[in-house]
């Protein structure tokens, strides 16, 4: 976005004549006709609704009015922040950035460690896109992974999942940890997040 904004949209602005830019207007009008309608107020509230408020009255009506639930939640919510930094991610036999044909699909997996937090309270996911020839990625898909197999013992539960791949080109993945609970509406709203490191 940055690379967009420096190299094309930027120059455009400023490239004026008698304090117009005729780039800079095209762009406007290319953008309300082809997005215009994606940015209206009736939009915004049908998602708001949607997706946002009544899932969280769902939520507040289901498990919020019993203060034993809501005791026992935020106890798991502590435990997350108080141990989350303990997660270790690791690879297993994968491949590293491929070059693919379009429908094709390959199976990756990890394993993840969890010394103090129960896996039923995490979400595994690989996060992947395709490459572009100036480094960036575009296309980001998440997708949830599959728990294949558990060692209790040492904590540590494999994943696995397969990624579709609509386009052909170069793609790259990675993989991630979410906090999970069915009185959690978004999991990004507990602002954790654990990565693979190499």
């Amino acid at each position: 976005m940055y690379s967009l904004l420096e190299n094309k949209i930027i120059p455009a602005y400023y490239n004026q004549d008698n304090g117009i830019s005729r780039e800079w207007i095209a762009y406007m009008k290319n953008s309300i006709i082809s997005t215009g309608g994606n940015y209206s107020m009736a939009r915004m509230i049908t998602d708001y609704t949607s997706k946002l408020y009544i899932p969280l009255c769902n939520v507040t009506n289901k498990y919020f009015n019993n203060l034993e639930t809501v005791t026992e939640y935020n106890k798991i919510v502590e435990d997350l922040y108080t141990n989350w930094n303990d997660i270790v991610i690791t690879q297993n036999n994968n491949l590293d950035n491929i070059s693919m044909d379009a429908g094709k699909n390959i199976e990756v997996s990890c394993n993840v460690t969890l010394p103090n937090i129960n896996v039923e309270n995490i979400e595994a996911q690989v996060y992947y896109g395709k490459i572009l020839d100036n480094g960036l990625i575009e296309d980001i898909s998440i997708i949830p992974m599959e728990l294949v197999d558990s060692k209790e013992e040492e904590k540590t539960y494999t994943y696995k999942a397969k990624i579709e791949l609509k386009t052909g080109g170069n793609y790259g993945y990675t993989f991630r940890v979410m906090p999970k609970h069915e009185m959690l509406l978004d999991s990004a709203n507990l602002n954790l997040v654990k990565w693979i490191t190499k």
